[in-house]
């Protein structure tokens, strides 16, 4: 939820990231939060506040992709907030609170589905590491493919 207002008739609007609005959503609705809808019908099923504990992936900045459990929120009054988040590697990092977006109450009730390496980000030897195994392993796939051809 990116603004909450009422229209000159006194109808409370929610608006979303993508320009969505929501016309006569719950009052409980605030920015920040995660709204779950129903594709067929449009209607709001479920909310999720951005609160302490709750699982985020981070959408913006240097740790996008990122996906990890906010440890706190810290407000500062004229510049930017910020999220201190925690990954399932128990990594902490630090981001603006605008670029992240609740995903789940916690790591077992995530809707979505989740990128290839779970939102953790992996350093350059990890990744370098990964990719020679990846590579070994289909060079040792291809020669048994291989080996299967000749014999028959």
């Amino acid at each position: 939820v990116t603004n909450v207002h009422t229209t000159p008739g006194r109808a409370p609007v929610v608006t979303t990231h993508d320009g969505r609005r929501f016309r006569y959503a719950s009052p409980k609705i605030s920015i920040g939060d995660t709204l779950v809808v129903e594709h067929a019908t449009q209607k709001i099923t479920d909310n999720m506040k951005m609160r302490i504990g709750k699982t985020a992936m981070v959408t913006g900045g240097a740790n996008r992709g990122r996906i990890g459990t906010i440890v706190s929120l810290e407000r500062h009054p004229g510049a930017l907030d910020l999220a201190h988040m925690r990954d399932a590697t128990g990594h902490d990092f630090v981001t603006r609170k605008s670029n992240i977006f609740v995903i789940g109450n916690n790591t077992d009730s995530i809707a979505i589905t989740l990128p290839k390496n779970k939102g953790i980000k992996q350093s350059i030897i990890e990744e370098r590491e990964q990719r020679l195994v990846n590579a070994e392993a289909k060079k040792q796939a291809r020669a048994a493919t291989a080996k299967k051809q000749r014999r028959h």
